[in-house]
């Protein structure tokens, strides 16, 4: 009867590592978004992938198929997310669109990803990014 008491903590580790190796692996499908030849196999099943990478390019942050060309840039890349769960089989990530570098310095995009569990995999169901990339430098007109 003494040793109920410890039930609840054990239990405790175990969810604990479990949503640890799901954030592991949520991180991952992030990281992956970085490669353009990955980008499909990382979305749920019965999501439109077309259409969700067609939301980023609206914004100007994709540029699917688009020829590399010799910079001393880095490409822009998606950061590591803040990832909340909503259940054990569906999260909500927060990350950044972000380039360094550019000639009117750093600028970035939040974007914000609905991922959920397949299986032992975990899926774009959907993303959405928050705000436009400046694509290219604004000339602003002369104060007078």
């Amino acid at each position: 009867m003494k040793a109920f008491w410890a039930i609840p903590l054990l239990l405790a580790g175990v969810l604990a590592a479990d949503e640890a190796a799901d954030r592991r692996a949520i991180e991952d499908v992030i990281d992956r978004l970085n490669n353009s030849d990955m980008r499909a196999e990382l979305f749920a099943t019965g999501t439109d992938v077309a259409a969700e990478l067609r939301r980023l390019e609206k914004v100007r942050c994709i540029f699917p198929g688009q020829p590399k060309v010799w910079s001393e840039v880095p490409s822009p890349r998606f950061t590591r997310p803040a990832v909340q769960f909503i259940t054990p089989q569906v999260a909500v990530a927060d990350f950044d669109y972000l380039q360094f570098g550019s000639p009117a310095a750093a600028f970035k995009t939040p974007v914000v990803a609905v991922l959920k569990r397949e299986g032992a995999e975990w899926k774009i169901a959907t993303l959405r990014a928050m705000a436009d990339c400046p694509g290219a430098l604004k000339i602003l007109p002369a104060a007078r």
